[in-house]
């Protein structure tokens, strides 16, 4: 299981949403956590112990996360 604790949405200067999550204390296993996007059609980015979304990315995302209460 993997336990997600620190993460956000960011809404830029036009509207556009983008998220990110916080991998902290797990940096070495980001191409591990990056598959498991990737299992599901998702692509991010990693950089500074965080998983970044692009705008589109991050719809997807909020889509298909079913606990996602918010829908951009």
């Amino acid at each position: 299981m993997w336990y997600v604790c620190d993460g956000c949405l960011d809404v830029q200067e036009y509207g556009e949403p983008r998220a990110a999550i916080r991998i902290r204390h797990r940096d070495d296993r980001q191409e591990f956590f990056l598959n498991l996007f990737e299992e599901i059609g998702l692509s991010p980015s990693y950089g500074r112990e965080t998983i970044r979304f692009g705008v589109e990315e991050t719809r997807s995302f909020l889509d298909w996360h079913p606990t996602a209460r918010t829908r951009v």
